[in-house]
């Protein structure tokens, strides 16, 4: 935050229950790679992500399956990163 105050800055609404798994900086033009524990993953463009205010709870990502499901990992790929490898293994 470019000017924080003294007792903090509040950045982002999270809902009993729920935690924060990750943060990222992106360019801009960055895909996001989301997995879930039941074994599914789901990549999308940044630029499909709408902007929130600093306050709000954010945007839905990947829906889960049930209440034993969730999500374990998230990255971000650059599109200018052709020699990236993604691998992605799960149980199921």
């Amino acid at each position: 935050f470019s000017r924080p105050r003294a007792t903090g800055v509040n950045a982002i609404t999270i809902v009993e229950g729920d935690e924060l798994l990750e943060a990222r900086m992106t360019n801009g033009k960055s895909e996001i790679m989301l997995a879930v524990k039941s074994g599914r993953a789901i990549r999308f463009p940044e630029e499909k992500v709408r902007a929130t205010g600093r306050g709000a709870i954010g945007v839905a990502g990947i829906e889960v399956d049930d209440e034993k499901d969730e999500v374990v990992g998230m990255i971000c790929v650059n599109k200018e990163d052709t020699e990236r490898t993604i691998l992605v293994v799960s149980e199921k």
